[in-house]
């Protein structure tokens, strides 16, 4: 993939989130809100490739977060999370259930 492709669809992605400039600054210090509304509106033309990574990894935590949601990225942070957000059964009507009862000997 040559640099201008690259450039170009970072740029399509970023537009997608228009009006979430300032969320996605502020998940990244490394990005200021004017830089992404001058790349987002073709100010910026020719972003040095260590700030387009930078958008890049800014976008992939955005889109992450916005698509998955917090709990599916505590689950994968933390995977006794899964096991805490999953549902239980419901408790049967018998008593021993679950509880080890020993055999009687003949």
């Amino acid at each position: 993939m040559d640099a201008d492709t690259l450039l170009h669809q970072t740029v399509v992605r970023l537009r997608a989130h228009e009006g979430k400039y300032a969320e996605i600054a502020r998940q990244n210090p490394d990005i200021g809100y004017s830089w992404l509304t001058k790349l987002a509106h073709g100010q910026i033309t020719n972003p040095t490739i260590a700030s387009l990574q930078q958008l890049i990894e800014a976008l992939n935590a955005f889109e992450g977060l916005e698509q998955g949601g917090l709990a599916e990225v505590v689950a994968q942070a933390d995977p006794v999370m899964d096991q805490v957000m999953e549902p239980r059964a419901e408790p049967s009507g018998d008593v021993d259930a679950g509880r080890i009862v020993p055999l009687e000997t003949a």
